[in-house]
């Protein structure tokens, strides 16, 4: 990896982490499938930390699951989903 590329991922995981410790709360689709914990991000966003523990509501997501951040749009939901919904309006929380 080069100098120039080192210094832009830190700058991106310093933002990301600044970000998140600020008490980030991002707004984003998720697709579920009823009594699955698999579940697909719309996007991915720089203030996801990867590694980082986050809370997830919407409805379908039973209350108090998380997910690890794994830097891709697929997480894996510390719950299985309660319906099926290809586009479920979600709240992120650090």
């Amino acid at each position: 990896m080069s100098d120039y590329a080192r210094m832009m991922e830190y700058r991106r995981t310093s933002q990301a982490f600044e970000a998140a410790v600020a008490g980030c709360v991002l707004s984003m689709n998720v697709s579920i499938t009823n009594g699955s914990t698999a579940a697909t991000l719309a996007s991915t966003n720089a203030a996801l930390l990867n590694g980082a523990v986050y809370n997830i509501s919407a409805t379908g997501i039973p209350a108090s699951t998380t997910f690890a951040y794994n830097g891709t749009t697929a997480i894996v939901l510390s719950n299985a989903a309660t319906a099926t919904n290809a586009t479920a309006a979600a709240t992120i929380t650090f």
